[in-house]
């Protein structure tokens, strides 16, 4: 993996919002600083990060380079994914992202057709059960045990 001032080189520039500018001094560029002392630092902590598919926790599937981690802010150390910064993998994760709405779309169209279905009338039902129970001559039975 091949750094120029801290952002790797097959990072996308979509992906440079990962990154935050440090002072580590100058040191004439063995520490990946620019000119001024400065490097790109990479954030584990950044709210938009998004795990992409990765070979374990060592190569990106796409381009072959190693992912970065991506650490929750309620967790200590402990790396909760990796995400690659290459074009493919932030395409698999704009795909997921947009595959996880077109369901929830689905879902909520699903619940507006469910709710404009026609309901059984209580009505219907209440008269269905006495006509049943007239024919069988069970009604008045079951009116008299009612004190009807």
């Amino acid at each position: 993996m091949t750094y120029k001032h801290g952002i790797p080189e097959h990072a996308i520039e979509s992906t440079y919002k990962f990154f935050h500018r440090v002072w580590v001094g100058k040191h004439g560029g063995r520490h990946g600083e620019d000119e001024h002392g400065y490097k790109m630092s990479w954030d584990s902590r950044h709210e938009d990060l998004k795990p992409s598919k990765t070979y374990g926790q060592y190569y990106c599937v796409y381009c072959g380079e190693r992912p970065m981690p991506i650490q929750p802010d309620y967790m200590g150390y402990e790396v909760s994914g990796y995400v690659c910064l290459c074009a493919d993998a932030q395409k698999e994760i704009e795909n997921n992202q947009a595959i996880a709405e077109a369901e929830e779309n689905h879902y909520q169209e699903l619940q507006a057709l469910k709710r404009l279905a026609p309901k059984p009338s209580n009505e219907v039902k209440r008269k269905i059960i006495e006509k049943e129970l007239k024919e069988s001559h069970h009604l008045d039975r079951v009116m008299k045990s009612l004190g009807y």
